[in-house]
């Protein structure tokens, strides 16, 4: 940007830049062109969930919960963040996600967090990162 530009037009490219730093912060996962040098594309839930091929509602639940970490940038997630993901993703919710997470944490992929909001919370394992990073090759 020039000093030199009429003012109008600078007023209308920092909008623009505004603009596109709101939309790459918000929930969408929509891709996002900030210049045609740097093109950012975000991950849906339903693209990370076609890439990793979980089998069952508990591999879901524990990609999804993965998914939340790396690509929303959570320290932590609730029941409702996973039901939210699964929505996303537009596969069926389970009936009962606590027990998912459960049995996420017998296999030593999930432990409890901090309360998030006044909720329970979660957030991946050391081992819950392996086995996501070698995409469960142990199943």
């Amino acid at each position: 940007m020039r000093n030199n530009e009429p003012l109008e037009d600078r007023v209308q490219t920092l909008e623009e830049r505004v603009k596109l730093l709101e939309e790459m912060f918000s929930v969408s996962s929509t891709p996002i062109i900030v210049q045609e040098s740097m093109k950012i594309k975000l991950v849906s839930e339903k693209e990370y969930l076609i890439e990793k091929k979980p089998t069952d509602d508990v591999q879901r639940t524990f990609y999804l919960g993965r998914y939340l970490e790396e690509h929303k940038k959570m320290e932590s997630f609730t029941v409702d963040d996973i039901r939210m993901a699964f929505k996303g993703a537009r596969v069926p919710v389970p009936s009962n996600i606590n027990d998912k997470i459960n049995k996420n944490i017998a296999k030593g992929y999930f432990m409890e967090s901090d309360p998030k909001e006044g909720k329970k919370s979660w957030m991946l394992t050391s081992t819950g990162e392996q086995a996501a990073s070698s995409n469960m090759e142990s199943k």
